[in-house]
């Protein structure tokens, strides 16, 4: 039923579905699509709300597309079951391959679904990310720095009206959630890629403290207690172990990392820290795999035998904050 203007229309009883904005609309909606995993053995379901990501792998390309296809019939049966509709328009496919792979490798392919041919796109957004088929990050990165700027134009229009606190505020507001979003999936991928980002902190640390554009930063990031880019992706990384070893991630990551101890019963120095893997493929040293037990190794052992979080993240932003000082000081 509709309410206006002192009217109601006339009543109707729902079927199916549940009523835009009420309280239980999106647990029922979870408790109903939930089960979409179940429509393939095949394919690995990534879920979020009513965003859904699918993921195949094979060595052979003509029979990865023929499986996908395959596939997305029984998918697409699930939906019509379930009397839900795919918005085809806003689903593409990504074919993941490494830089020096031959990129034409999906031209010749089609992905289908409901006989309509899926886009195969370079690069899209992802619950706010945006991933490229190389996973260079290079698109995600040169979206936020765009976003940054902006609020770095803000901050420059309002430098001279308000105080160093409500510029800071607005730092905090307006460009710093650009940065820290997720800053543990992307945040690793080059120092050069995230030099533009890194420039344009300095910038709006400058902006905040009313210095000149020549001065040195590292006095301005200690003071302002703000992190940079680099150190942003540390600290996110380092509470990440923090909650593996204290065994408060979701299951899906309880066996994503192994102890040494766990692998050998020799009683070296390094015995109780995270195994540290060598892949073959540079891309696999930037991720989260490889890199999350290199940052947590070189903690301070004081540090990794603490037992609180908000602890632990005090004193690991702390640490960062003070090599600020020590580098300027050098």
């Amino acid at each position: 039923m509709v309410y206006v203007n002192g009217h109601n229309s006339f009543t109707s009883i729902i079927q199916c579905g549940v009523p835009q904005g009420s309280i239980l609309g999106p647990l029922l909606f979870l408790i109903y699509v939930n089960d979409i995993i179940n429509s393939s053995s095949i394919l690995n379901f990534t879920m979020f709300a009513d965003d859904t990501t699918i993921i195949a792998s094979h060595k052979n390309m003509t029979d990865l597309i023929d499986i996908l296809n395959l596939e997305l019939i029984n998918i697409s049966s699930w939906f019509k079951c379930n009397k839900l509709s795919l918005n085809i328009s806003k689903t593409n496919c990504m074919h993941f391959q490494t830089s020096h792979s031959n990129a034409d490798a999906l031209i010749n392919y089609d992905i289908k679904i409901d006989g309509v041919t899926l886009i195969n796109k370079d690069y899209t957004k992802l619950l706010g990310i945006t991933i490229d088929k190389h996973l260079t990050w290079n698109y995600h990165i040169a979206n936020i720095t765009s976003q940054i700027a902006k609020g770095i134009g803000i901050l420059y229009r309002l430098n001279n009206t308000l105080p160093q606190k409500a510029l800071l505020m607005i730092y905090n507001s307006l460009i710093l959630p650009y940065i820290t979003y997720c800053n543990i999936v992307w945040g690793n991928c080059g120092i050069t890629k995230l030099n533009s980002i890194l420039l344009l902190q300095k910038k709006a640390v400058r902006i905040c403290t009313n210095s000149s554009y020549i001065t040195h930063t590292n006095p301005l990031f200690h003071a302002l207690k703000v992190l940079k880019i680099h150190d942003i992706n540390v600290l996110q990384t380092g509470i990440f172990m923090f909650k593996y070893t204290h065994n408060s991630l979701p299951q899906v990551f309880s066996n994503l990392f192994s102890f040494n101890s766990n692998l050998h019963q020799y009683p070296t120095r390094n015995r109780d820290n995270i195994h540290l893997n060598n892949p073959k493929i540079l891309l696999a040293h930037k991720s989260l795999r490889h890199y999350g037990p290199d940052v947590w190794n070189a903690l301070p052992t004081h540090m990794k035998q603490l037992s609180y979080l908000n602890n632990f993240k005090r004193k690991l932003k702390k640490m960062k904050i003070i090599e600020y000082d020590t580098i300027v000081n050098q």
